[in-house]
């Protein structure tokens, strides 16, 4: 897992390094159709990511015994007729 990281990390600050070159102006023109493409792929990462990072953090506070617990009345008995005695 330690190799892993490290090659990922490495992949990471290579993409910064060639982020933070300079670069020329483009001169570039964004129609609407290719800026609602960047802001729904912007809004599905940030979805994404938060969905990933509150699964990984349930997944860390079970296995610490943090987890939240059923509570009273989602354990009682519901009254259907299918759980009557």
């Amino acid at each position: 897992m330690g190799r892993q990281f490290q090659s990922m990390t490495a992949v990471l600050l290579l993409a910064l390094a060639l982020l933070l070159l300079p670069t020329r102006p483009a001169h570039a023109y964004v129609d609407p159709g290719s800026g609602a493409l960047m802001v729904q792929a912007l809004l599905a990462s940030i979805v994404g990511i938060s969905i990933a990072m509150r699964r990984s953090l349930r997944r860390v506070l079970g296995r610490l015994g943090l987890s939240r617990r059923d509570t009273p009345a989602e354990t009682e008995d519901s009254g259907s007729p299918t759980s009557r005695s």
